[in-house]
């Protein structure tokens, strides 16, 4: 263990100086939660829906869900952006490195002469590809899975370009194997001042196992629309899939609203994978600021299928530059588990 951390801090420091002059981004988090009931401390960063609740790579066997904390960087300049993110494997205490390349192409053109009339960018890697979407997503249900809703089920080498117009931009990615090429296509931006909307459809999605899908979603700033003096908006989001009789439409509605420093959301789910968020249920939410250091909420969560309500309360500090939350939680089965974490972005 100790040769790994040694090993990894070399590599930040022979990072720093092989791109020097580039801009560095990332985060580290390290979660650890305490079960108020049964005893007993977990560790919990970048597992996923099949172990814990960070969305992300989906793992499975003795490792799931045991994974302490997670590391992402992104090294980028002017013309390109590579990024790396460290996932938990299918074995125990075992990272799998995700890597991707973005070539920033008509920024490239430009330098020597050459202006294009859209934006065009290029990809390769490893890591997972998937569509754009514009919902809201106040409870974190599309963020924290959208693997499990909108990725490709395989992660080998997908190519691809983004190509931007006038505030859309529009996604063709193809994910290779072999002989095969499964395309993720894209298309995001505004319908009007105010609303936003995005489209995909995948030939391989994970949420419909393994067969196509279409996904919709739109966000509409309503207080701006209709010139409201506090914060108003609603949001859809929507997976139809094809070819497996079996798999149910999926549908997200939420609205959001605030004054000040006091803000509110209400999401409802349908048929919703059982793999992230329930199947279907009723979701709410209350969030303040107390100072620039502290915020405090509470959420609660009704689960329409077993009849089961959640709650969680937490507190949230910010403290030179790190984030640390102390999150009470359970529900009326009898579940509760006092969490405690701490997240680094730069």
């Amino acid at each position: 263990m100790k040769k790994k951390l040694v090993l990894a801090l070399m590599m930040v420091l022979v990072a720093s100086i092989a791109f020097a002059g580039f801009n560095f981004s990332g985060t580290a988090r390290v979660k650890y939660t305490l079960d108020l009931i049964n005893g007993g401390i977990t560790p919990g960063g970048y597992t996923t829906v099949s172990g814990d609740d960070d969305g992300g790579y989906s793992t499975t066997g003795d490792g799931a869900g045991i994974s302490p904390a997670y590391f992402t960087m992104n090294f980028s300049n002017d013309f390109y952006k590579i990024a790396f993110r460290e996932t938990l494997s299918d074995r125990y205490n075992e990272m799998d490195t995700r890597a991707q390349i973005s070539l920033y192409v008509d920024k490239q053109l430009k330098d020597i002469g050459i202006e294009l009339p859209v934006t065009l960018t290029a990809t390769v890697g490893n890591a997972d590809i998937s569509g754009f979407y514009a919902y809201s997503d106040p409870y974190g249900s599309v963020d924290d899975y959208y693997d499990a809703f909108d990725s490709n089920t395989r992660n080998n080498l997908p190519v691809g370009f983004d190509v931007g117009y006038e505030g859309f931009t529009a996604r063709t990615m193809f994910d290779i194997v072999g002989d095969e090429m499964d395309p993720v296509l894209s298309v995001k931006g505004p319908v009007v001042d105010g609303v936003n909307f995005a489209a995909s459809y995948l030939a391989a999605a994970t949420y419909m196992g393994g067969t196509s899908e279409v996904n919709l979603s739109a966000t509409a700033d309503v207080a701006k629309l209709a010139g409201l003096d506090f914060d108003f908006g609603a949001s859809i989001f929507s997976i139809i899939g094809f070819g497996d009789t079996a798999a149910d439409p999926l549908l997200l509605i939420a609205v959001t609203g605030g004054k000040d420093d006091l803000s509110a959301y209400a999401q409802y789910s349908l048929n919703a994978p059982a793999t992230g968020i329930d199947d279907s249920g009723l979701y709410a939410g209350v969030g303040y600021t107390v100072s620039k250091v502290v915020s405090v909420g509470a959420d609660t969560e009704y689960d329409f299928t077993d009849a089961v309500l959640g709650y969680d309360a937490y507190i949230t500090a910010k403290l030179g530059g790190v984030a640390y939350r102390v999150l009470l939680y359970g529900d009326t089965e009898g579940s509760a588990k006092l969490e405690a974490r701490a997240n680094i972005a730069f």
